[in-house]
């Protein structure tokens, strides 16, 4: 079995490997922090990026906005790409044409003030101007992340980071569509907003140094000395039980590997991580009869970056329309281009969650027209893999499962070198 602070560099340098074995050569030096293997997703990020600071931002988070933006220009970024939240209030053009990277809080980044986000709030700063909640059992006070944390008033620092659609873009699209009346109206492309946010300025600077350093694309980031002293909510599981972005990650994770490369005119760049959430940790925990003890997603763009169709399709594995620009984001509940890695107590565990799983993507369990089975076996790279009518495999290494959310453009490439990464990890 492997030790639990070896899944997340076992699980980095899987992610790594696929993303990353066609090509070498690095674009951001090894020693600003971006040298994680993270290459291509830097240089397809960094021409659109707009870093955002408060214009009273306190200091620490400051420096924090500068490295960010330092980083950024190293890997092709323009030279202006670090602004106050006043200016980018005022320019709707720029803020709707940029992925905005929003370093502080919203008490300081009218930006972060403007567009709150669904999962985070300072409760002391917001009911500090705000009315009351309609309900006393409802808190005024305290800090809390949807899925992740619960900390009281005076609790330590706490980081959080998360993707989510740019407002600016999507305000600047419909007034473009009202103002042209036409079906031809002018076409935006596709920008981001990411939160990188926290509790203090303390936690501000840690959520920046996990996006750069560890990969952080969405969750939590603490000392793990501090995470006893969180509480549970309806939110959360027990705070005891991990569900921050704890930095396990050595100095040596941070490779001078290419993150990216073509194959066939088809290539795949590995963004980072997504910090699984309690919501997924019960549901995986539900259908796979044991909880998962270690989760993470792994993201990745494809040559398409974010230039994709915004319009919805039906997908016969959901019961509902999907947007495959949406999809294809890496926002927090996006599920496009991904693979979700779990590691249970042994290679036994694994292989029965695994077949748990299947069970539940199938006909009885699901009673649903939207069935996974029949399933058959399939060797691709090396590794077995259960395969879906609707084309979802569900592989088991040693003690780890994983599942993966490509398109069948990316699938194939995905999965074989994700074989060959798990192959050279069991040879170690």
């Amino acid at each position: 079995m492997i030790p639990a602070g070896e899944f997340a560099k076992r699980a980095l340098r899987v992610a790594m490997w696929v993303a990353g074995c066609w090509i070498a050569g690095a674009a951001v030096a090894a020693d600003d922090g971006a040298a994680d293997g993270r290459e291509a997703f830097w240089r397809r990020l960094a021409p659109e990026a707009l870093v955002v600071v408060g214009a009273k931002a306190d200091p620490a988070e400051r420096a924090a906005a500068e490295r960010l933006a330092a980083t950024l220009r190293r890997a092709g970024g323009p030279a202006d790409n670090l602004a106050d939240d006043e200016t980018v209030n005022a320019d709707l053009e720029r803020a709707a044409g940029k992925h905005l990277l929003v370093v502080g809080r919203p008490a300081n980044n009218r930006v972060l003030e403007r567009f709150a986000s669904h999962w985070t709030l300072d409760r002391d700063a917001y009911y500090a101007s705000a009315p009351a909640p309609p309900h006393n059992y409802m808190p005024t006070s305290g800090y809390y992340a949807a899925g992740y944390v619960e900390l009281p008033t005076d609790g330590p620092a706490c980081g959080y980071v998360e993707w989510d659609r740019n407002p600016y873009w999507h305000y600047a699209t419909n007034f473009l569509e009202s103002v042209n009346r036409s079906e031809d109206a002018l076409a935006l492309p596709y920008r981001q907003l990411v939160r990188i946010t926290g509790n203090s300025a303390g936690g501000v600077s840690a959520a920046v140094e996990a996006f750069l350093d560890r990969g952080l694309l969405t969750g939590v980031v603490m000392n793990p000395a501090d995470w006893p002293k969180a509480a549970g909510t309806m939110w959360t599981l027990s705070p005891t039980e991990g569900l921050a972005w704890t930095g396990e990650l050595p100095p040596t994770w941070r490779a001078a590997a290419a993150a990216g490369g073509t194959r066939d005119k088809v290539s795949l760049a590995w963004a980072g991580w997504q910090a699984a959430d309690a919501a997924l940790y019960a549901g995986v925990a539900s259908q796979a009869g044991a909880r998962p003890l270690a989760m993470a997603r792994a993201k990745f763009l494809t040559e398409a970056g974010w230039n994709v169709p915004p319009y919805l399709v039906k997908d016969p594995a959901h019961p509902m329309t999907r947007s495959p620009l949406f999809e294809a984001s890496l926002a927090r509940r996006a599920s496009g281009n991904e693979f979700l890695l779990m590691r249970f107590a042994d290679a036994d565990a694994a292989r029965a969650a695994a077949g748990k799983l299947e069970a539940a993507l199938s006909r009885p369990a699901r009673r649903s027209p939207h069935h996974h089975d029949p399933w058959e076996s399939v060797k691709i790279g090396g590794l077995e893999w259960r395969r879906s009518r609707l084309g979802v495999h569900i592989g088991v290494s040693g003690d780890i499962v994983v599942m993966e959310s490509f398109d069948a453009d990316h699938k194939g490439l995905a999965l074989e070198r994700f074989a060959e990464a798990m192959a050279n990890e069991n040879k170690k």
